[in-house]
């Protein structure tokens, strides 16, 4: 949860620029840097993809908490402190004053479907985060993906000028679900999205081999389950939530993208709470969706009753996104 301004005095006479992240797991506030304005009487908006738009009766300035950094948002006009802030179906911002509005319309930007920042990979899921994107919503079923959804369709051309029509899991007007095509060239690409209600192209986004993102729930614990081995070689599904660990193996399954296209196993290194654990699998997932990875990590019973700790995991020398585990 993100906490940002106020009035350090209780008089409205001393705004403040501070901004801070409550860790609910862990019961306490952890400093997020400080915002570019001080401000009070502010609204704050959670747009899609996880970027928040913050906004008074002056500017306004987006906070990113990939980077965990404010940047000022220059497009907003001027409108009463006393606001409203309320995201639009289409994925707008409308801020109403006492006599005033505004709408803001938030940047268009390709991002890991895990991570939700950049750069992408190849064969990687991503996701296109705007407004007015496409005019309805629609999904895909899971192991097959139309280059066409909703009445819209993805296209991408990549560093040699070669153009194709992306897989498409899910559109709707303030994000595209897609899968980066596999064999797309890395560098830089530029999307267009095809019959889009506003027109919507010119996008530009970095392609590498491997982007390691770990996907998360919306807690921010690690999509991911347990195997446990038990005796006589039969296994033990565990249950979602907490990992109960003993003196029988287990082994980690998390979700991810960005991951198959690593150089070999050795170069994926997975770490817990600082803590490097062994690493058996990295590469496609089992059930056949599109662009997704799995990978298969041993737990052993030295990470017993550790609690909330964060996984990370790199990939050829490159970070992924911390989700968070709680190990019993």
């Amino acid at each position: 949860m993100l906490v940002t301004g106020g009035d350090n005095a209780g008089d409205n006479s001393n705004p403040t620029a501070e901004a801070a992240l409550y860790d609910l797991a862990a019961e306490r506030f952890i400093g997020s840097g400080s915002m570019a304005a001080r401000r009070q009487l502010h609204s704050a908006t959670l747009l899609p993809g996880g970027t928040v738009l913050v906004a008074d009766g002056i500017s306004g300035e987006l906070y990113d908490p990939a980077s965990g950094t404010f940047s000022i948002v220059p497009s907003i006009p001027g409108f009463s402190d006393f606001h409203g802030a309320v995201l639009l179906q289409d994925g707008r911002v409308l801020l109403a004053g006492r006599q005033e509005a505004a709408l803001y319309t938030p940047p268009v930007r390709a991002v890991s479907a895990a991570s939700l920042t950049a750069p992408l990979a190849a064969g990687s899921l991503a996701s296109l985060m705007g407004s007015r994107l496409a005019a309805s919503t629609a999904s895909a079923e899971a192991q097959s993906f139309p280059t066409t959804l909703g009445g819209v369709s993805l296209r991408i051309r990549d560093r040699t000028g070669q153009e194709t029509l992306a897989p498409l899991s899910y559109v709707s007007p303030a994000q595209i679900n897609f899968q980066v095509p596999p064999g797309i060239a890395t560098g830089d690409v530029t999307l267009d999205v095809v019959n889009s209600p506003s027109n919507v192209g010119g996008v530009t986004a970095a392609v590498q081999p491997v982007a390691p993102g770990l996907f998360a729930l919306a807690d921010g614990s690690a999509a991911a389950y347990g195997v446990r081995n038990e005796a006589g070689g039969r296994q033990t599904v565990l249950p979602p939530g907490a990992v109960v660990l003993d003196e029988r193996p287990v082994h980690l399954v998390v979700y991810a993208t960005g991951v198959r296209n690593r150089t070999s196993l050795s170069n994926v290194h997975a770490a817990i709470g600082g803590v490097r654990v062994p690493v058996v699998y990295a590469g496609p997932a089992g059930d056949g969706v599109p662009g997704l990875d799995q990978v298969n990590i041993e737990l052993t019973a030295a990470l017993k009753g550790q609690g909330h700790q964060d996984l990370t995991l790199t990939v050829d020398g490159i970070a992924s996104n911390p989700v968070r585990l709680e190990l019993r």
